[in-house]
Formats: structure tokens, C-alpha cells, sequence
């Protein structure tokens, strides 16, 4: 024992003297000393709530010091080793001095989300003015000088372009539907836009060479003067096609977006084109654009979802796009006399390529690589966004932080294939075969790895996926910017040449949400998409090798070799890397070895699936249904179970008896797989029930359940699949004695345009008069303030609500008598003889159903939800991001 302290003893004072020598090391260099401090600072502010404040010191110090470490590898891209770069390099730690900031924790001020965008934003604004200052005290060429203030620029504007992209994404889903062809359509249009653009920037640059510049201004207004009034054209161009076909509307949202997409797309070979004849380098001329602007976009996906539809609600923040672009515009118009002082006469440098590299790829090839890369880039994204949104619950984040994760991959890519660009001996067939393999072999392990972690902890799991997932982007995002470095040639005009390779990217990545998302996903599961995907990646790479194998046979039978022994160790690892894949992901720290999903159903819809869950209902019998790794309903796989937990455990059904006394026809939106359906097509006042249920797949989980599997054949039940909103809008005329809606959590992804006031009213146009409107709220209370402001009557009963401008007075009488039509498989629940369920009707008639709409319309604490502020997703989410998004402690 003595010997094991005096072990133990000397241990610890040999590491305490590394760490003293190492901090004594850090703190001779003056900047990463102060940098370091200022990080230790913030850690301990920040994220002392871990309780370890020397861990809390040490992730502070390690943040500070890599963002230092990035932005210096940022500036050393654009500017060089020059005297701009040193200077920078020597004082860069004056704009961490704002962290400093995050010492209002000691007045109040709560570690958050929107904190760390504060401090973010805030570290940007001094980044940027620190550059400019630099840049006016400097004696940095000309051509590095307007470098530096377009590419600030061209952040703003990615930055401006891809809140469009998510606010536009979220205002046609509430126009045309949350259907996954809407989904699809959208997307691939959105980036069809930008390839016609790209093609059209391309032909002006090549017109209009003197006038790059005044090109990009143009377009920046013209992007800025529509997305003003998107908002409002949007939804009138859906009003105008509701009733028309598939082909009708996919043209329509595509003459609507085509203006400003053409925009966005024209604005890199513009640019490109332009500074190309500053560094004569196509390399750096796309990489430092393309790595900046992508930066710029990777920025807005994490803000517009954590922030901007947080604090300003849809509207404001389209508006803050516009301000974005119009701000760069203004800018670009200042700096037009300085720019055009490099383009004058005696300056001017040819925009053709005069050299041909020594390894090249022939124009053909480099389109089709182009189209490759983009397909394979959006089919992995839309499998990411399918994964880690079923591990995340619906989390309505889930979609822009992945888009963000993948767009700064992208932007590292860009920088990285920078610095190979400027590489002698690089071999760019090679080189790229190699970012394929990497991208496949990472991209192969990632899943079953995220899932593993998730098990132990969702929160690291979820922090780790982005990482995995902006790595894997990064193998893949260079790619563009060497075989544009490589593949424009001799006699090449460079932004004509760009266009092309651009619009072959863009097509491709219009293929992944087409082809993957819309067909692939509905033929095959996540695990046999992951793995064909992998399988695609790895003969793509081989087949580039084979091609180059010719001029060096050394690296061709190294990566042959290595993808002959992954495709190997795929197939003989497959079962144990991704049987259990989807039930980690859906049961995270509730998985248990062994634990398995009955019946699982995957189309393009999403994932529904079923399985056993006792501690939930208290009995093997009653099977949980899940929708997307939710909790979405429940089957009961015996009769006589079902009979006794449906009276013992569904009050809030049941009520339906005391709502109206003759509900002839009614509407139920949500089905799930089937029990409030079953149900109600067996209640016998109701005559005809239809039904609209967006994901099919819940149909198919029916089949394998006895009784269910009637459902669809009821002759009562009429079921639509389709999106709610969109069919109501769809069928006018259709009027309903009740509206039933039973919804799935309130804070899940899309489920706010489903509590707003602009659905409601829809609803409430589709009711009879004294008709009722039933929903689940799910313990929101401002989804019923919202019920309020539209009905004169509303009746909170658990967690959902009930709604009418009719009161609701049926008699003990009435009420009896309805529940005596509840039938079960032909059987009475509630006989009139009172023979069985006896406690569970007197329950039912004892329950007191209060009015209390002008108690809810009287608080002032409450808020509509409406489509504009998405307030249950993301002003006042009850979920686990609540705590998140609070600026000040309670205390």
C-alpha cells in the first residue's frame, strides 16, 4: 500500500510539472497566452454548470486556441506569407477580447444558445473590422486588398442566400404541403436555380469581362428586391395552382424561385471570373470564393434555426436576406472606384488561361465528375438528415444544423484543395479517387459509430454527429475546386468554363434529392441506401483510378487494393455494424442488447415502426408506435385487452360522446397506425369518417395487426394520404360535423403549421355549424390561447383541447346514450345495462367540461402560434432545448 501512494504521489507531481511547463510555454508566446487566458475565462463562465471548473478551463483554452488556429490558416490562404498576414498573426488575440463578455454570467446571464451566437456574432464583427483596419494601415497589393473585401462580401451574401433557402423551404411546405414530393421538388428546384444561374453568370462574365463587379451588384439587388416580397408571392402563386396538378405546381414554384436562384447562382462565376485575373490561379480563384461563400451559408443553416426563428419569427428573418444583400450591394458600390482601378487599361490581364498544367483532366471528364460529386454530396446529406433526425425525435432543428455541418465540410474542403492546387505534383485523378474512397469508408463506419455513442449519451452523440459529418463533407468538398483547377484549360474563358462545371454539380445534386430521396428511400431501407451509396462511391473511385492507371501504376493498385478489401470487410461486417442501427437511434439509452422493433416500415415518407413497450402501458399486449423514433400511438394486439384499456386509459377519446350528440361526419387528420381510426369508425353516430394521414407506412404497420388490418377495407372509412393542410385546401367544399386531430408532440419539426391560427381557420371553414374541432396540444397552453382566439367556446380535457362556436350542453341523457353506440369488434363498451366498464362511464359522466375560453383569451403571458413565428418549434418549445434558449437565470 505505502508503495503504491509513493507511486501514486509521484505520478501526480510529474504531471502537474508537464502541465506548469507546458502553461510557462504557452504564456512566453504573448498572443496564445492572452488567448489562452481569455479562454480559460470563458470556459469557466460558460460551462461551469459541468462542476469541474479545470475541465470548463481546458475546453475554453482548446476552443479559443483552434478558432485562432483556423482563422490564421484562413488568412495565410488569402493573403500569403505577406507583411498583412504577420501583422495579423501578432494581434489577432485583441479579437478574442469580446469573450470577455461571457462574464455576465455573474450577473445573471445563463450559458445558452443564443449567448453563444452573441458572442459568435460579436467575434465576427471585430474579426471583420480588425481586417479592415489592417488592410488601410498595410502596404497589401492592391489585388490582395480587393480580394480580402469581396470575399467579406460574398460571406454576407452566402450568408443571405441560405436563410432564403430554409425560409422559402418552410413557406412552401405550408403552401403546398409536407408531402415528400413537395420535399423534393423544392429542393431540387432550389438547386436547379442556381445551376441555370450559374450558366447565365458564366455567359455575362464571358460578355462582359470589364464588368464583373457591377454584374454582382446587379444580381445582389435583384436577389434582395424579391426576397422583400417572397413571402407574399409565394402564397399567392399557392392559392392560385391549390387545385391543380402535380406538373401545374412543381412548374409553378419553379418560375417563382427560378429569379432569385438564377441570382445566387450567377454571383461565384462572376466573381471568379474576375479574380482570376488578380491571382491567375483557377485553384485559388474558385477555392477562396467558393470556401468563403459556402462559410458564409454553413453560418446562416445554424442561425436561421437556432436564432433568427427563435427571436424574429419567418418574415423578419427573409427580411434580414434582403437587408444582408442590400448591405453588400452598398458595399460593392463603394469599393467600385478602387475595384475599377485594377481593371483599368493598363492593368488589365486577360481572363483566358495561358498555361496548361502538367496534369490535367479533360473538360468531358471533369463534368461528369462534377455531376458525381454532387450527387453523392446530396444523397449522403439527405441519408444524414434521415438518421440523425429519427435519433433526434422530429427535433425541427435537426434539418439546418445538418445542412450546416455539411456546408462547413464543404468550406474546409474548398481551403484544403486550396493548398494542394498550388502542389507541383499533384495528381489530380489520383487525388480525387482518393477523396471518394476516404468519403466511403468514413461515411460506411459513421453510422454505426453515432449510434453507439448515442446510446451513451444523445447530447455528445448528437454534438458528434455534426463533426463526423462536416469531416466526411470535407473529403468530398475539395473535390469541385481541383477538378476546376485541373479541368479548365488552355483557351479556356475561366467563368464560362466555371458555369459548366458548376451546372454539372448542381444537376447532380438536383439527381440526389430526386432520385435518392424520392425513389431509393421508398424502394430500400436507410441501411441498404447507406450501404448501395458506399458501394456507388467505391466503383466510382476505382473506375477514376483505372482511368489514370495508364501514366502511374503505383497509387492505381494501392487504392484498387484498398477498395477491393473494403468492399470485402463490408459485406462480412454489415450485419453487426447495422442490424441494431435504427434501434439505438430510437431508443438511445433505453437500448438493451437483444432489443428489437417488430414490425419497422421505411418508405420516403419517413420511419414507422412498432414494438412491445410494458413499462409505458402496463402490459405486453399494447404495442408502441412510432413515427420518425416518436412516440405516435398505440396498437392493442388482443381484443379483450383492448377492450378493458381502451375504457380504463382513453377518456380523452371517449369525451368525443360529450362534444356533440350527432357527429355524422367527421374528419380525422393524423391517423398513426390505426386505433383512434378503429375507434371511431366503430362509434355508430358517426356515418362516414375520413381520414388524412401523410406517411403510408403506417398502413402497412396495420397489416400485421389483427382488426387493423380492416381498416382501409372499412366501407365507412375513407383514407387520403396526403398533408393535412394541403388537402383542406384541396377540397373546399367538404364541411365536417367534428375535426379530429390527433397530433403528434407539438414541438416536433412542422408540427406548428398544424397548431397555427391560419390552420385553424382553415379547419374552422370546414365545420358545419355547432361543429367541434378536437386537438391534441400535448401541454402546450398557447396552442388552446390560440384555439381561443378562434372559437367562443374551448374546453381543455388532458392534453388536448376542444373547440366550438356552439356551447357544449348535452344532457346526462344524451351523453349516456352516446356512449352506449362505442363499439369494439361489434361489441358495446358501455352497454346501456351498465354490465360492464361501470366505474370507467361513471368516470366519464362525473367529468366536468368547462368552458374556459375567456379565462385563456385574459392571459397576457400566452401567444398565438401562427405560421410567421413558428412558436411551438422554436419561440417556446416545451422539450429538451427549452433550458437552451433562456438569456437569464430564474433565480
Amino acid at each position: 500500500m505505502a508503495f503504491l501512494a509513493y507511486y501514486y504521489l509521484v505520478n501526480r507531481v510529474l504531471l502537474m510539472y508537464c502541465y506548469i511547463g507546458y502553461a510557462r510555454r504557452i504564456m512566453l508566446n504573448f498572443p496564445n497566452g492572452i488567448v489562452s487566458f481569455i479562454g480559460a475565462f470563458m470556459g469557466i463562465c460558460l460551462f461551469s454548470f459541468s462542476g469541474h471548473p479545470v475541465f470548463a478551463a481546458a475546453i475554453g483554452i482548446s476552443v479559443l486556441l483552434l478558432l485562432q488556429t483556423c482563422e490564421r490558416s484562413i488568412v495565410r490562404s488569402v493573403f500569403g506569407a505577406s507583411e498583412f498576414f504577420e501583422k495579423f498573426k501578432k494581434y489577432d488575440w485583441c479579437i478574442h477580447l469580446v469573450f470577455l463578455f461571457s462574464g455576465a454570467v455573474f450577473i445573471g446571464m445563463r450559458s445558452s444558445i443564443p449567448v453563444f451566437y452573441l458572442l459568435a456574432g460579436l467575434h465576427l464583427i471585430a474579426l471583420c473590422f480588425y481586417i479592415f483596419k489592417l488592410l488601410n494601415s498595410t502596404s497589401t497589393p492592391l489585388q490582395l486588398d480587393t480580394q480580402a473585401r469581396l470575399g467579406i462580401l460574398f460571406f454576407v451574401s452566402g450568408f443571405a442566400a441560405l436563410i432564403y433557402q430554409i425560409a422559402w423551404q418552410r413557406a412552401l411546405f405550408q403552401v403546398y404541403g409536407v408531402n415528400p414530393e413537395s420535399v423534393t421538388i423544392i429542393v431540387s428546384i432550389f438547386m436547379l436555380g442556381l445551376g441555370v444561374g450559374s450558366m447565365i453568370g458564366g455567359l455575362l462574365s464571358k460578355k462582359y469581362p470589364d464588368h464583373s463587379v457591377q454584374l454582382f451588384l446587379g444580381f445582389e439587388i435583384g436577389a434582395a428586391l424579391f426576397g422583400i416580397f417572397s413571402l407574399k408571392l409565394i402564397h399567392l402563386v399557392g392559392n392560385l395552382v391549390v387545385l391543380s396538378g402535380p406538373v401545374t405546381s412543381t412548374l409553378s414554384v419553379y418560375l417563382l424561385l427560378s429569379v432569385p436562384t438564377i441570382f445566387m447562382g450567377a454571383t461565384l462565376p462572376v466573381l471568379v471570373s474576375y479574380l482570376h485575373k488578380i491571382t491567375q490561379n483557377i485553384g485559388r480563384s474558385v477555392s477562396v470564393l467558393y470556401f468563403i461563400n459556402t462559410l458564409g451559408s454553413a453560418a446562416a443553416s445554424f442561425a436561421t434555426v437556432d436564432l433568427l426563428f427563435v427571436f424574429l419569427g419567418l418574415q423578419q428573418t427573409v427580411y434580414l436576406a434582403a437587408f444582408c444583400n442590400c448591405l453588400v450591394a452598398l458595399l460593392v458600390y463603394f469599393f467600385s472606384i478602387r475595384i475599377e482601378g485594377l481593371t483599368s487599361a493598363e492593368n488589365k490581364i486577360t481572363d483566358i488561361v495561358e498555361t496548361n498544367e502538367k496534369h490535367y483532366i479533360p473538360f468531358k471528364a471533369a463534368l461528369g465528375i462534377a455531376f458525381l460529386t454532387g450527387y453523392i454530396s446530396l444523397s449522403q446529406e439527405i441519408l444524414w438528415v434521415r438518421a440523425i433526425g429519427f435519433a433526434a425525435s422530429g427535433m425541427p432543428q435537426t434539418f439546418g444544423q445538418v445542412l450546416g455541418a455539411v456546408l462547413f465540410g464543404v468550406a474546409l474542403g474548398a481551403l484544403f484543395a486550396d493548398a494542394l492546387c498550388k502542389k507541383d505534383k499533384i495528381k489530380p485523378l489520383i487525388l480525387i479517387s482518393g477523396m471518394l474512397l476516404f468519403s466511403s469508408i468514413a461515411y460506411y463506419f459513421a453510422m454505426p459509430l453515432i449510434a453507439n455513442v448515442m446510446v451513451h449519451s444523445f447530447n455528445v452523440g448528437l454534438i458528434f454527429s455534426y463533426f463526423v459529418v462536416a469531416l466526411i463533407a470535407a473529403s468530398l468538398g475539395g473535390v469541385l475546386i481541383v477538378v476546376s483547377h485541373y479541368g479548365i484549360q488552355k483557351d479556356q474563358q475561366v467563368g464560362s468554363a466555371l458555369s459548366w462545371i458548376y451546372m454539372a454539380n448542381i444537376l447532380g445534386s438536383t439527381c440526389g434529392p430526386l432520385f435518392t430521396g424520392f425513389v431509393l428511400l421508398d424502394l430500400f431501407t436507410l441501411n441498404q441506401n447507406i450501404m448501395g451509396l458506399v458501394l456507388f462511391s467505391v466503383i466510382a473511385a476505382v473506375i477514376l483510378t483505372c482511368w489514370y492507371g495508364h501514366e502511374n501504376k503505383k497509387p492505381r493498385n494501392k487504392i484498387i487494393a484498398s477498395s477491393t478489401v473494403f468492399v470485402l470487410l463490408l459485406y462480412s461486417t454489415q450485419h453487426h455494424f447495422y442490424d441494431s442501427l435504427l434501434v439505438k437511434l430510437q431508443f438511445k439509452k433505453k437500448y438493451t442488447p437483444g432489443k428489437i422493433l417488430n414490425v419497422v416500415v421505411e418508405n420516403r415518407s419517413g420511419i414507422a415502426s412498432a414494438a412491445p413497450d410494458i413499462t409505458l402501458n402496463k402490459s405486453p399486449d399494447a404495442h408502441i408506435v412510432s413515427g420518425d423514433g416518436v412516440f405516435d400511438g398505440i396498437i392493442y394486439t388482443k381484443k379483450e385487452v383492448a377492450k378493458k384499456l381502451m375504457a380504463d386509459e382513453n377518456d380523452r377519446f371517449f369525451i368525443i360522446g360529450e362534444l356533440h350528440p350527432h357527429p355524422r361526419e367527421v374528419l380525422q387528420i393524423a391517423m398513426s397506425a390505426g386505433s383512434w381510426t378503429q375507434m371511431l369508425s366503430g362509434y355508430e353516430q358517426i356515418d362516414h369518417l375520413d381520414v388524412v394521414e401523410l406517411n403510408s407506412g403506417y398502413l402497412d404497420i396495420a397489416k400485421h395487426y389483427p382488426g387493423y388490418d380492416l381498416i382501409a377495407r372499412n366501407p365507412k372509412v375513407s383514407i387520403h394520404i396526403d398533408d393535412g393542410r394541403r388537402w383542406l385546401r384541396r377540397n373546399p367544399d367538404r364541411k365536417f360535423d367534428m375535426i379530429v386531430f390527433n397530433t403528434p408532440h407539438h414541438f416536433r419539426s412542422q408540427i406548428s403549421s398544424l397548431l397555427s391560427m391560419e390552420f385553424i381557420e382553415l379547419c374552422k371553414a370546414h365545420l358545419k355549424p355547432g361543429g367541434v374541432y378536437y386537438q391534441t396540444v400535448t401541454g402546450s397552453e398557447d396552442a388552446i390561447y390560440t384555439g381561443a382566439q378562434n372559437f367562443k367556446y374551448v374546453i381543455p380535457f388532458e392534453n388536448m383541447y376542444a373547440a366550438s362556436d356552439e356551447p357544449f350542453a348535452m344532457t346526462r341523457e344524451q351523453k349516456v346514450e352516446n356512449f352506449s353506440k362505442f363499439k369494439y369488434y361489434g361489441d358495446q363498451i358501455f352497454p346501456l345495462d351498465r354490465s360492464v366498464n361501470v366505474t370507467a362511464l361513471d368516470n366519464l359522466l362525473n367529468n366536468k367540461l368547462t368552458d374556459r375560453a375567456e379565462e385563456y383569451r385574459a392571459n397576457k403571458k400566452l401567444m398565438a402560434v401562427t405560421d410567421d413565428n413558428m412558436l411551438t418549434e422554436y419561440k417556446r418549445p416545451v422539450s429538451r432545448l427549452t433550458q437552451f434558449y433562456k438569456w437569464w437565470s430564474s433565480d
